[in-house]
């Protein structure tokens, strides 16, 4: 997972507003244009595991994320810095994430605003000194610092 730079929202959501649409209201053509700038901020990569999100023959297996829950907090159903592109992975990323209860949103690491690691050399990788701060001042057992990795000789090959 790396930092991704968000770029403008779709004007498609300027359609929508919470208390009076819900998400199955979004359009095909709608969902198409929020992708547009999904890719944009991606590539064709899970904001999560940066997996493809395309599959071979050319068919997307994603779905639009939203990094804090819908379900659990509806007032950031159309909110652009709420959405994701995320694989459909049901033991990881999204899919995963929502089959769970009501998380405190200020847990996860958020992949537009802080980029969990840095590499040092080569071999050596860290959490940024943004990541391993904002890991430390959390009280929830979710988050935890990170060791140092280092890589050996063993594993570059």
């Amino acid at each position: 997972m790396h930092k991704l730079k968000r770029p403008s929202p779709p004007n498609c959501l300027s359609k929508y507003r919470h208390g009076r649409d819900n998400w199955s209201l979004v359009t095909i053509e709608d969902k198409k244009g929020i992708w547009v700038q999904l890719h944009a901020m991606q590539g064709n990569l899970c904001a999560y595991c940066e997996s493809p999100l395309l599959t071979q023959n050319g068919q997307r297996d994603a779905h639009i994320e939203h990094f804090r829950q819908k379900g659990k907090d509806p007032r950031v159903t159309f909110e652009w810095d709420n959405l994701f592109g995320s694989c459909n992975r049901k033991i990881s990323c999204g899919r995963h994430k929502d089959a769970h209860p009501a998380y405190d949103p200020a847990l996860p690491i958020k992949m537009d605003e802080e980029d969990p690691i840095t590499f040092s050399s080569l071999s050596a990788m860290a959490p940024s000194p943004s990541t391993t701060n904002s890991l430390n001042q959390k009280k929830n057992g979710l988050r935890v610092p990170w060791p140092s990795l280092t890589l050996t000789q063993n594993m570059v090959h």
